[in-house]
């Protein structure tokens, strides 16, 4: 959504004071330190296989032992790739790995001295088990209304709620995150990328909890800018020609324990002309995913979307996306489709398929006006004229780290995160709300399919 003015950004900048840097000394004396800048998180899973990335000062060799115990056995190397910060982003791809199963891992030097303590990671099941993801877009900026009035929701930690809510998912134990797009102010600026995503949503959330993302319009549009570099999703797996794809970059599908997902790339799908070559919904990739055995197969189907076909609140939705991606939502039978872009939450429901909005993931859009009313659409703006309002109270700044009094839920626009559990052949969305000091609300909304 719209960037921060400058002097907002200088304000975000000076109040990231969360980097994590550890200094190890390896016990071997030719063997020099390394300055790790964001710890080891989780990408790419996949039955057979982990990405590890971290981020490191040096350009040093490192690998990733790995193993079914803290006795590893095994060893990959990492990949360095200058990060455009002066750091460099670390990937090692693990492969040949058992499904369903638990590894430890930890980054070594050459000498093959661990620079990081012990961590793990499992691999997806090889048959259905009962599981939960969570699902939060627009992560990319504080909680603070600098350039779209004078609110200010929490002065005293600009990035909560965002920072709770990411410890809460991994105290939910939720096997998988989904991102929907706008996880950085500008994926093209380092600086940005580091204050939103390596510092927050990798190193809380990644360390713990394998993550994919269908990218947004302020998440770079190349596979060289900083946060797609920092980043490493099944579109690296793609051979066909038909749109850009890099590890970073680009559209992809994957199964988990019987749900099919899509993650959809803004700038090879919305931001391109219908008649392009390039657009993966219409060029024919989307329908080849969609229709094929797996997610035939699957016991749910999940299209994840940055910008959403409907909306009420600032924007109506976006056009193009209800004309070419709806019509094979309905035929391909997608259960649910998730955007963000609006920053707060909405909810509808039409011709088999859900419609969920939950981009509560920074500043709220509590000064975006209701532009339209679509009359599936059941929460964020009104339904036969009335306010369709989710029920429950929300509290926000009054003075400086002061939470004010409670206030009606109005038009959906509270901080969440959707979290969705799969149990047989049973799915439950249920939207957890914050206040704006990250303290939790509670459940405020939940729809099942069965």
């Amino acid at each position: 959504m719209r960037i921060l003015s400058l002097v907002m950004m200088f304000a975000l900048v000076a109040c990231s004071s969360l980097r994590y840097t550890e200094s190890m000394s390896p016990s071997s004396s030719n063997d020099p330190g390394v300055t790790v800048m964001t710890p080891p998180y989780l990408q790419n899973m996949s039955q057979t296989g982990m990405v590890i990335m971290a981020e490191v000062a040096e350009n040093i060799p490192l690998a990733v032992e790995y193993g079914k115990t803290t006795g590893y056995g095994f060893t990959v190397p990492m990949e360095l790739i200058a990060s455009g910060g002066g750091t460099w982003f670390c990937r090692g791809i693990i492969s040949g790995l058992e499904p369903g199963t638990t590894y430890n891992y930890r980054l070594v030097l050459p000498s093959g001295d661990g620079i990081t303590g012990n961590g793990t990671f499992a691999t997806s099941p090889a048959r259905w088990e009962d599981f939960s993801f969570a699902v939060l877009g627009d992560t990319q900026q504080g909680n603070t209304v600098g350039s779209h009035g004078d609110r200010i929701y929490w002065e005293a930690d600009v990035w909560e709620p965002g920072n709770s809510m990411f410890s809460h998912m991994v105290e939910q134990e939720i096997s998988l995150f989904l991102g929907i797009g706008d996880h950085a102010a500008d994926g093209d600026d380092y600086s940005r990328t580091r204050l939103s995503y390596l510092d927050r949503m990798a190193s809380i959330l990644g360390q713990h909890v394998p993550y994919f993302i269908s990218w947004g319009n302020h998440d770079g549009n190349s596979p060289d800018h900083p946060l797609r570099l920092a980043a490493d999703m099944p579109s690296r797996w793609r051979t066909d020609s038909l749109s850009v794809h890099s590890p970073g970059y680009g559209s992809f599908a994957f199964e988990y324990s019987g749900v099919f997902f899509v993650c959809l790339e803004h700038f090879t799908t919305t931001a391109l002309a219908a008649d392009d070559p390039g657009n993966d919904i219409t060029n024919g990739w989307l329908d080849s995913v969609l229709s094929s055995r797996k997610a035939r197969d699957a016991r749910f189907r999940i299209v994840s979307v940055h910008v959403p076909p409907y909306c009420e609140r600032w924007i109506d939705g976006d056009a193009r996306l209800r004309e070419h991606l709806v019509p094979r939502l309905e035929k391909y039978n997608v259960d649910i489709c998730f955007s963000g872009h609006m920053h707060g939450y909405e909810r509808g429901y039409v011709n088999g398929v859900h419609y969920v909005i939950a981009g509560g993931g920074s500043y709220l859009d509590c000064f975006e006006p209701l532009v339209y009313e679509w009359p599936h659409m059941l929460i964020g703006g009104q339904v036969n004229g009335e306010p369709a309002n989710v029920p429950g109270e929300y509290r926000r700044q009054s003075s400086y780290g002061v939470l004010g009094p409670p206030e009606p839920i109005e038009g959906g626009i509270f901080h969440g995160y959707a979290r969705v559990s799969v149990r047989g052949n049973n799915l439950i969305m249920d939207m957890h709300g914050f206040n704006a000091d990250g303290s939790y609300i509670g459940i405020l909304d939940s729809f099942e399919i069965k």
